[in-house]
């Protein structure tokens, strides 16, 4: 059924996408406030608990490593099973697993429940949020997910001062006590997510020609005697309704065989170690931003401003870089370019940086060019590799930004306990952005010559 506009109530491109992307960014904006508070509870671990910062850097660390690492698991449940499944039982033990950490004697308490608990329930929000609103949109589908990640980054602007309030006020154990129960708020969102209905035009176009045989569908031998449209839809049903009738490509398309040679592809790693750096410096510079500051004589008060910063242009950029390349105004791989650029130009800038204005600025810039490429590698996924893909393209994407994150703690633990400096370990994010930046390129005019 259409509404206004010709724009039809259910189904891909419909009024209830804008709806369930509306609901999926308020679950990731919920469930991911523990993201936006890791540079204040990593300041409040290393006092509580009286360790050094590598130990107290493990919990999150564990968190951000295993929400990457069983990302190709929760990519397989949410085709086995459905997004929606994977959702309610992963927000619900999201909130959890902070709650619980303020019963947290040590560290490895906080390892166990916020690093694993959290992290896995974690992975299992993000691959389903992200799977759902892909499923969801076609036209606009790289605005829709910008929309979604930019309503989710607006914690930023209360998380971090909220959380060093409750930890200042009353101790850090309270502020995971009542972290927690802010990310249990999400979990009502998931109650009416699920995965788009076919609309009235793909039930039209699915089969145009006749079946010469019914009895035996589903072998290699049925004719079929016209097209099977798949880009509408990906299932066709018989009159009964549950009976599938899949084109035997996409059942090739599904396999393991076909999953591991997508891996092997070019494609893929470039978006998987663009994604992993994306992510890798969101979370290092959430977790050290604090502990950077008062390096600066910075205290945590006014050093919680730089998390404002950073999402003044993280939103921004957010919104406006799926636009961009919806719209046509400029190529996804332009994009990609220059937020690899000036992420490494905002790096460099933050050695320099010993006044609050100046690591404002840069935070300002971080913000700009992180956002601008968020969701642009799952975006290129799909685009390579198709819809019914990319559960577990993006689970193994993540499952590499796993791999990525685990090398933080001895990079922090060696430059700043042992070195008693950021500056060098800020060198290599510098290094890695500009390199990167220069890999896009390649990239960029090898596709404009095969055009």
């Amino acid at each position: 059924m259409a509404g206004a506009g010709g724009v039809p109530a259910f189904g891909i491109d419909s009024r209830w996408s804008w709806i369930t992307m509306g609901f999926c960014s308020w679950v990731l904006f919920m469930d991911t406030l523990s993201l936006k508070a890791f540079g204040t509870l990593f300041y409040g671990v290393i006092e509580t608990f009286g360790v050094s910062r590598n130990d107290a850097s493990w919990p999150f660390t564990v968190a951000d490593a295993v929400s990457s690492f069983v990302g190709p698991l929760c990519g397989y449940l949410c085709r086995r099973f459905s997004c929606r499944k994977v959702l309610l039982v992963s927000s619900f033990f999201c909130g959890i697993g902070v709650l619980v950490c303020y019963f947290a004697k040590d560290v490895a308490f906080l390892v166990v429940f916020f690093g694993v608990v959290h992290g896995c329930s974690l992975a299992g929000v993000l691959i389903g949020v992200n799977v759902l609103v892909i499923q969801h949109f076609e036209k606009r589908r790289a605005t829709a997910c910008g929309l979604m990640y930019t309503a989710a980054c607006l914690n930023a602007f209360v998380v971090p001062p909220l959380v060093e309030f409750f930890r200042s006020y009353y101790s850090t154990r309270v502020a995971f006590l009542l972290l927690g129960a802010l990310i249990l708020n999400g979990f009502p969102g998931t109650l009416v997510l699920h995965s788009p209905t076919k609309t009235a035009n793909a039930e039209e176009s699915v089969v145009s020609g006749t079946i010469q045989s019914s009895d035996n569908i589903g072998s290699p031998e049925t004719s079929i005697t016209s097209e099977l449209s798949v880009e509408s839809i990906s299932v066709a049903y018989l009159k009964d309704g549950n009976t599938p009738l899949v084109p035997r490509t996409e059942y090739e398309g599904l396999g393991f065989k076909a999953t591991v040679n997508n891996v092997l592809t070019c494609d893929f790693w470039v978006n998987a170690i663009s994604y992993s750096m994306v992510y890798f410096d969101l979370v290092t510079f959430m977790m050290v931003a604090v502990d950077l500051a008062s390096d600066r004589k910075i205290t945590p008060s006014l050093s919680v401003f730089l998390f404002h910063t950073f999402t003044i242009g993280d939103c921004l950029t957010r919104t406006l870089s799926g636009f961009v390349v919806d719209s046509g105004y400029l190529r996804l791989q332009t994009v990609m370019v220059l937020g690899m650029f000036f992420q490494g130009v905002a790096f460099q800038s933050m050695v320099w940086a010993t006044e609050l204005w100046s690591l404002l600025a840069c935070s300002l810039l971080l913000g700009l060019s992180t956002g601008s490429r968020i969701c642009l590698s799952t975006i290129d996924l799909v685009r390579h590799f198709g819809v019914e893909a990319l559960p577990v393209m993006l689970g193994t994407m993540t499952f590499v930004a796993g791999v990525f994150t685990m090398l933080r703690p001895p990079l922090v633990g060696y430059f700043r306990d042992l070195l008693g400096s950021y500056n060098g370990f800020l060198h290599i994010l510098t290094a890695t952005n500009l390199t990167m930046a220069a890999v896009w390129t390649v990239r960029y005019f090898l596709e404009r010559r095969k055009e």
